[in-house]
């Protein structure tokens, strides 16, 4: 099994912290397969899955919600987080779609910003070789609806949503690349927690 984000792993080496963010309406991001793809599960990873259930969603460019699932941590683990399998579903090479989390009892979307490029770079990221980031959308999951609102910033990611999938010829063995985030850290936790998504916004 191909992880379809591989955003989730810590990895030495990066001395700054995660920026914490909020989100109405849950977050995600906008993505294009560069090959066709199956998707056979939807997940989320982070810390706040520990607090309350994610409900995760895939969308189409019509806003046609293709799949959902309700993540906790009462569903298996699977790598770098928590995934629930889904009817097997094939996204098209080139075309876009868009994955969301939100949390079912509040509304939001409470998460690590990770920033890999520029003056507010905290991180770097990494993607599976299959996948194109985009780049991060908000406002994605809440009663199932489309984003409301989609960066253009290839270099910020919000960390949340995330989906498994093996390659349409029946092939899982492509490669995931690990990413260079690291543990937030006390200090990012508390100087950052509501800052990061109103100022990505405010350079767009």
């Amino acid at each position: 099994m191909v992880c379809g984000w591989a955003a989730t792993a810590s990895a030495d080496g990066v001395g700054s912290v995660n920026i914490v963010g909020y989100a109405w309406g849950g977050a995600g991001f906008e993505f294009s397969p560069t090959t066709s793809l199956s998707v056979t599960a939807l997940g989320y990873i982070g810390n706040d899955v520990y607090n309350a259930p994610y409900q995760v969603s895939l969308w189409d460019t019509s806003g046609d919600q293709l799949a959902s699932a309700l993540v906790s941590t009462n569903t298996p683990w699977s790598g770098q987080g928590y995934f629930q399998a889904i009817s097997s579903l094939t996204l098209d090479a080139g075309d876009t779609y868009y994955l969301g989390a939100v949390r079912p009892d509040n509304g939001l979307w409470l998460g690590n910003a990770i920033i890999s490029s520029g003056p507010d770079a905290n991180g770097t990221f990494g993607v599976a070789p299959q996948i194109s980031y985009l780049g991060y959308a908000t406002g994605t999951n809440a009663d199932g609806t489309f984003p409301a609102y989609v960066s253009n910033d290839p270099s910020a990611l919000l960390i949340g949503a995330d989906f498994e999938f093996q390659l349409s010829s029946g092939s899982a063995n492509g490669p995931m690349l690990a990413s260079t985030i690291p543990e937030p850290s006390v200090v990012g936790l508390a100087g950052c927690a509501l800052a990061a998504l109103v100022s990505l916004r405010r350079r767009h």
